[in-house]
């Protein structure tokens, strides 16, 4: 899919350093498409479908994508008058095109996304974020082989879904998708296999309480966002010995 995607784009008229939104529910195909826009040498523009229609507008229009990528149920959500093309995702053409995919080289300081702030200063900001930048977090070091199996649960539209995506996949791991909609609760984490997952400080909080033995058998659990409680990782470390817990926060920012 990533390759067709890619070659489509390109046909499409989409060259290097153009931004493509991706306007898209969290599914199998989602880290594909997002693949595939990085390697038609574009930026992807990541639009959560759960956003307010207002919200959804002024990130359209504030990025100015050349297409966005939708799927049939989320076409209805891209605001009348918005200029940029409509690339569905099950369109014969995209599944008639080329499997290898055009590969435009891109650089360190090519921009690989563009993710907006929570608008803390009353307007959001859209943040580019270059493939050094992404290389940068996904190369780390500090990861070692606990990220084999990482749970995708975070919208795309989050940034910590960069963790969740490439960290495992460049690594020769696997990734777990959750069902659009799906919440993650302890039984879900109990029940993938995975060997890392990332849950916000609240979640953390509320599992560390009530069921802190849901992480037996992970590597690493991932908390941030928000400041998180001594006591909430005391719980799981008590409950869990073998689990080391590690603090993520704000990669696009940084």
């Amino acid at each position: 899919i990533a390759g067709q995607l890619a070659s489509h784009l390109a046909r499409r008229g989409v060259r290097r350093g153009d931004r493509v939104a991706v306007l898209l529910e969290r599914s199998v195909n989602l880290p594909a498409v997002l693949l595939g826009v990085l390697r038609a040498g574009a930026a992807y523009v990541p639009v959560d479908a759960s956003y307010p229609a207002e919200r959804i507008g002024f990130l359209l229009a504030d990025s100015a994508p050349v297409v966005v990528v939708c799927s049939r149920d989320t076409e209805a959500l891209i605001p009348a008058g918005c200029p940029a093309g409509r690339v569905l995702l099950d369109d014969p053409q995209i599944a008639a095109c080329p499997a290898d995919g055009p590969g435009v080289p891109v650089g360190p300081r090519d921009v690989a996304y563009v993710m907006y702030t929570s608008g803390s200063t009353g307007t959001p900001k859209g943040v580019a974020v270059t493939h050094g930048g992404v290389a940068a977090l996904v190369g780390d070091a500090g990861w070692g082989g606990a990220h084999g199996r990482v749970l995708m649960h975070a919208p795309h539209a989050f940034d910590v879904s960069n963790y969740e995506l490439w960290v495992p996949l460049a690594r020769g791991g696997e990734v777990v998708v959750a069902p659009p909609g799906a919440t993650v609760d302890a039984e879900t984490i109990a029940a993938a296999g995975l060997t890392s997952v990332h849950v916000t400080a609240g979640l953390f909080g509320v599992l560390a309480e009530e069921t802190p033995e849901c992480f037996a058998g992970l590597s690493e659990v991932l908390t941030g966002g928000d400041v998180v409680s001594p006591r909430a990782v005391q719980r799981v470390r008590q409950a869990c010995p073998d689990v080391a817990v590690r603090h993520l926060y704000g990669p696009t920012e940084v």
